[in-house]
């Protein structure tokens, strides 16, 4: 009965989705039915020929395998390498434990296809790109795992063994608690067309998401908050819908963003944080614009609100100079917060 049960489990991951935004596709996952006709390999517990290590089950896998990980024998010590499109589910995400005892990254996901869900993963090394997952693949599915206590929560990078700028793409993280990151809760690096949502993120130093040269992607309906900066899109993060996230109570900023534009920003609820909201900077020559849309922003208005923006001039080897003040505009800001 238990393994008829993990069955219908894996299932219920692995269906195709599509979300549009304004008219362009985020994601198209493919189906995956070939996938189901793989093995499942079980570790911990009693059963026989249950493995030990998470690792070693990993390396026996097939494409297309499901390792099923019982919280019998957790915590798990180890720093696993995923290699192989395989989905890996921990029995109960408070119980199954993955700790990478500060070595370096928790989990390392080397190939597309790989489904994610279960754990808790925690103590990557305290340092420089190291996470608690760290992905340079496309089609992963990170969902309903306790991240924490790592440099960078989840990381996803440019794929392509140092050839910078490669984008990674149609990835789903969702469901997820990422907490108590010393550096990034979420890490989005040269990724596109991937989806963000229904992911509660707090207590993660600089930004719970923070997006570098990320695009076309959907931020949807996450619960953000005791951070210094909420969301962060720098350096050409261009057309991402922002949308239904409660970005509350952050250090200085619920967004900032850098160089970026297109990004559709609306029905989120932008409260208490130290500064103010939003924090928008431009060079002269690369003013963008964002829109703004039925935003709540910490009080009633039944007038539009003002976004200030500061352009700055960049010369060569000196500190950009605020020179223009600007302002974008919510035309339609909610009276009420939204009930996300």
């Amino acid at each position: 009965m238990k393994r008829k049960i993990i069955g219908i489990f894996v299932c219920m991951l692995i269906i195709s989705t599509v979300f549009t935004v304004s008219g362009t596709t985020i994601m198209e996952k493919t189906s995956m039915l070939a996938y189901l006709e793989g093995n499942t390999l079980y570790v911990g517990g009693f059963g026989p020929g249950n493995y030990t290590s998470i690792q070693d089950a990993i390396d026996n896998a097939l494409d297309g395998d499901t390792v099923f990980v019982y919280d019998d024998s957790s915590p798990y010590f180890e720093n696993l390498i995923v290699d192989k499109a395989i989905t890996l589910i921990g029995e109960n995400r408070e119980t199954t434990i993955i700790d990478g005892n500060q070595n370096g990254n928790v989990i390392y996901v080397t190939v597309n296809y790989v489904t994610l869900s279960g754990f808790t993963i925690k103590n990557g090394k305290d340092s420089y790109l190291f996470a608690g997952v760290d992905v340079y693949a496309n089609f992963t599915t990170i969902s309903n795992n306790i991240i924490k206590n790592n440099y960078i929560g989840i990381a996803f990078w440019n794929n392509d063994d140092g050839n910078y700028g490669t984008i990674t793409h149609s990835n789903v993280i969702s469901d997820n608690i990422i907490i108590s990151n010393s550096f990034e809760g979420l890490w989005l690096h040269f990724c596109k067309h991937s989806i963000v949502e229904n992911n509660t993120l707090r207590d993660n130093y600089f930004s719970s998401i923070h997006m570098y040269s990320a695009s076309d992607n959907l931020i949807q309906g996450n619960n953000i908050s005791n951070n210094i900066y909420g969301i962060s899109l720098y350096e050409d993060s261009n057309s991402n819908e922002v949308s239904r996230n409660n970005i509350v109570n952050n250090v200085r900023y619920s967004i900032a963003i850098l160089e970026s534009g297109r990004n559709n920003i609306s029905q989120n609820n932008f409260i208490e944080s130290g500064r103010r909201n939003v924090k928008l900077i431009f060079s002269i020559w690369t003013l963008k614009r964002n829109k703004w849309n039925g935003n709540y922003w910490g009080i009633s208005k039944e007038q539009p609100h003002f976004i200030i923006v500061r352009i700055s001039i960049r010369r060569p080897g000196f500190v950009g100079l605020s020179i223009i003040p600007w302002i974008n505009i919510d035309w339609n800001p909610a009276e009420e917060p939204y009930d996300i």
